[in-house]
C-alpha cells in the first residue's frame, strides 16, 4: 500500500471480512463433484500390453518385408527378362546394397507411423514423452558417440584377433553394391531411426515403467535387437549384443532416444567407413 492509499476504518474492515463481496466469493474454492481418474493416465502401456504390441510390431515388420520381397522379386524378374546378360539372382547380388538401403527407407515410414499411433493412444502422455524424443547437449552427444566408436572398434578388433572370417562380408558387400548417398540414407539414417524408436523408444518406455524396471528393459530390448540381426554369423552377433547393451545404457542414463539414434548411426557409419578402407586401401 502506498502513502496515498486511504486506510479503511476498522468497522469497514470487519464488515468486509464478515460479508465478502460477490467478487471475493467468486475467488473462494468450491467443492467439485468427485470424478473417476484412470490410474494409467500419463503412463506407458503396461508390461503385458507392451509385450503384446511388441509381437504385433514384429508381425507388421515381417509383413512389410514380405511385400517388399514380392515387389523386388517382380522388378528383378522383369529386368532379367529384358536382359540376356544377367539373371534375377545375379541382379540381386550385384545390387544388394542398393536394395538393402531402399528397403530401409521403405520400412521406416509405415513402422514409425504405427509406433507413433500406439504411443499416442495413451492419454495425457505425448508421443515426445513416451518415446523420449529429447535432444541431447552437444557435449553429451559427443561423449556417448565416442563411447560407441570405442565399443564398435573393440568388437571388430576382437573378431580380427580371433581370426573370424565371415562367409559373407555384409559390410563390404553393401558398400560395393550401393551408391554412397543411398547407403548413408538407408543404413545410417533410416535404420537407426526405426530400430531405436522401436527398441529404445516404445519398448524400453513400456518395459522400464513396469515391474521389470530399467535393467529388465535393457536386457529384453537387447535380446530382441540381437535376434533381429540373426542373418549375421554368431561371432558377429556377440558384437551386436554388445552394441545393444550400450544403446540400452545410453537410453537409461540419458533418457534420450535421440541420443541412442545418434549412437546407432555412429556404429553403422563406422562399419561403412571400415568397408571403404578395406575396399580402397586393402583390396
Amino acid at each position: 500500500m502506498s502513502d496515498e492509499d486511504p486506510i479503511p476504518p476498522p468497522g469497514d474492515a470487519v464488515s468486509d471480512v464478515r460479508h465478502p463481496t460477490p467478487s471475493a466469493q467468486a475467488l473462494q474454492p468450491r467443492a467439485l463433484p468427485p470424478r473417476r481418474v484412470d490410474p494409467r493416465a500419463g503412463r506407458p502401456w503396461g508390461l503385458w500390453a507392451t509385450v503384446g504390441w511388441m509381437f504385433a510390431l514384429l508381425v507388421v515388420w515381417h509383413g512389410l518385408r514380405a511385400v517388399l520381397a514380392f515387389i523386388t522379386g517382380g522388378v528383378l524378374a522383369h529386368m532379367a527378362a529384358a536382359s540376356t546378360a544377367e539373371s534375377s539372382e545375379s541382379l540381386f547380388s550385384h545390387n544388394f546394397g542398393l536394395i538393402t538401403s531402399l528397403w530401409g527407407l521403405a520400412l521406416a515410414p509405415p513402422m514409425l507411423a504405427v509406433i507413433a499411433l500406439l504411443s499416442a493412444v495413451r492419454r495425457d502422455l505425448s508421443i515426445r514423452d513416451y518415446l523420449a524424443i529429447v535432444p541431447p547437449s552437444p557435449k553429451q552427444a559427443a561423449g556417448w558417440m565416442l563411447g560407441m566408436v570405442a565399443v564398435t572398434g573393440a568388437g571388430q578388433l576382437a573378431l580380427n584377433v580371433s581370426g573370424f572370417e565371415p562367409a559373407v562380408n555384409y559390410g563390404r558387400l553393401i558398400y560395393e553394391t550401393a551408391p554412397l548417398v543411398w547407403l548413408l540414407l538407408g543404413v545410417c539414417v533410416a535404420a537407426p531411426v526405426l530400430e531405436e524408436m522401436w527398441m529404445r523408444g516404445f519398448l524400453y518406455g513400456g518395459l522400464a515403467a513396469s515391474s521389470v524396471g530399467p535393467l529388465g528393459a535393457i536386457l529384453l530390448t537387447t535380446v530382441l535387437f540381437t535376434l533381429m540381426h540373426t542373418h549375421y554369423e554368431w561371432p558377429f552377433l556377440l558384437t551386436v549384443l554388445a552394441l545393444g547393451l550400450y544403446l540400452g545404457i545410453v537410453r537409461w542414463r540419458t533418457g534420450s532416444t535421440v541420443l541412442a539414434i545418434l549412437c546407432h548411426a555412429t556404429a553403422n557409419l563406422y562399419y561403412v567407413a571400415s568397408a571403404a578402407v578395406e575396399v580402397h586401401l586393402f583390396a
